[in-house]
């Protein structure tokens, strides 16, 4: 599996094909929308693999934005350099509002046939 973005209707498949791909060699960050998609995900990998592997990870969007863009540059930041990080946090979060919205807007008004649910990319 390489780096990629995965966009598809709701039943498509999405998640069985995402825990198709996994495996043991790999390091994988899997970042979904929703808790109960996490749940899931962590309940099919633990199926295929017997538990969840060191080299797989499932996370939320926001706990995925908290621990690798903004926790980890915290506690070594200046003031400044935190009003920044918080910023770009910020505008990184406007624009997945914004995406989120244009998509449920086409939706309502039948322009288009997708949802975003999952995001899935290696580490």
């Amino acid at each position: 599996m390489d780096k990629r973005i995965i966009h598809a209707v709701a039943g498509s498949g999405k998640t069985r094909y995402i825990i198709e791909s996994l495996d043991l060699d790999t390091r994988i960050a899997i970042i979904t929308y929703t808790i109960t998609n996490q749940i899931e995900l962590k309940n099919r990998i633990i199926k295929k693999f017997g538990r969840l592997p060191d080299n797989i990870h499932v996370f939320g969007l926001f706990q995925f934005l908290y621990s690798f863009c903004l926790r980890p540059y915290y506690c070594e930041k200046s003031s400044k350099e935190l009003i920044l990080i918080t910023i770009i946090l910020l505008e990184i979060l406007m624009v997945t509002i914004f995406i989120a919205i244009k998509y449920l807007k086409c939706l309502l008004m039948g322009n288009v046939n997708i949802s975003i649910e999952l995001i899935v990319f290696l580490m």
